[in-house]
This record gives structure tokens, sequence and C-alpha cells, in this order.
């Protein structure tokens, strides 16, 4: 079956859709069916299982003191999905481009360096055999490698100690990082190939 349209009709809707976007396409597209297929116009594909995610970290909230990386990062950004990049489809110039307008103007933001994550073990995380997080290609016009990570909703709403088990689960997150799990600059993460 082919969910190439209709889950790309899904996510043109995103904004119309609003906070429950994520909710509802699990709902909807259970088991991360639009992985599979392109959800962007301007994406180069399906984000495949063999390649790495990079993504900057905006807060040393965010990096224990001996460099790595806090499973609080995932914790409060993958509700609303994580902004990452496909590492092969940008470069070190166009990544520190985007992490420098990320933290622009911000009293709050800073560019503490960048993490570097498996897609295979990304996927892998499983709650009672289901998938719980998704990795999508919503590549964006000015970003042609943009993915996000998302939780799907996974344990189901009315489950016992649900929060919990969420929490757990984007504590998980962790072990796709690569690099010892070492917050680097993006200096570092690029040369390794």
């Amino acid at each position: 079956m082919d969910h190439h349209s209709p889950c790309r009709s899904f996510f043109d809707r995103r904004s119309e859709i609003g906070n429950s976007f994520w909710e509802k396409l699990g709902e909807s597209y259970p088991d991360c069916v639009c992985e599979s297929v392109t959800v962007s116009e301007h994406s180069p594909g399906p984000v495949k299982d063999e390649e790495t995610l990079v993504s900057v970290v905006t807060s040393d909230l965010y990096v224990s003191p001996d460099g790595k990386v806090e499973p609080t990062l995932f914790e409060r950004r993958i509700s609303n999905g994580i902004s990452t990049d496909r590492k092969i489809y940008t470069s070190l110039e166009e990544f520190d481009r985007r992490a420098e307008v990320i933290v622009k103007g911000s009293d709050r933001k800073t560019n503490c360096g960048s993490i570097e994550l498996s897609v295979a073990v990304i996927r892998a995380i499983c709650h009672n055999g289901k998938r719980a997080i998704a990795v999508y290609d919503t590549a964006l016009e000015c970003n042609r490698s943009h993915a996000e990570i998302a939780c799907t909703e996974i344990p189901l709403p009315g489950t016992g100690d649900r929060k919990k088990q969420r929490a757990a689960l984007r504590k998980n997150v962790l072990d796709a990082a690569l690099h010892d799990r070492q917050v680097l600059s993006s200096s570092q993460i690029f040369r390794v190939q």
C-alpha cells in the first residue's frame, strides 16, 4: 500500500493540526508507517536506517560535567519533535549557519556544541513490542537536510505511569548518541565520516 500521498498530505496540514500533530499522526498512521515515504516536497527521500543525524545543543543544562549529553535534551524537546539535520545532506558550513540562527538573539540559548545520533538505534526503541520513537524527513525549503525525531503515542493515554514510561523511552534516545555521548564541536563531528 502506498502511503506516500496520505502521509505527505497529513504533514502538509501540520500547522492546521497544531500541538496535537504527533499524537494524531500516531492515531492516523500507526507503527511509524510515514517514515518509509517522503513527507516533504523539499526532501531528498525518506531517512534511511544507516544515516546519522546532527543536532546543536542549545543549553549547558543538556551537558554533564564530563561533557556528555544529558537526557533532559530529549525529555524537553521530543514532544514537539526534535529538529535535526541529516548529516549526509548538509555541510559543516550550512549546519553552523543554522546553529547560529537558532541561538542568535536568545538570552536562553547558546551553542554548547553538537551531537550525532544513529537513526537505526533510534528506530530500535520499542515499548511492549511496538516502535516508540520515529525519524521523519521533514525537509524545509531552506534546509533539505531537516529531519525530526518524534515520540509516538506509546504508551497510550490512560496507561498507568504513562508519563514515567514515556520519560524512560525518551532517555533511550541517549543510546543513539555516537562518540561516547560526547557533546563535540560541529567541526569534530563533520570531520568524522
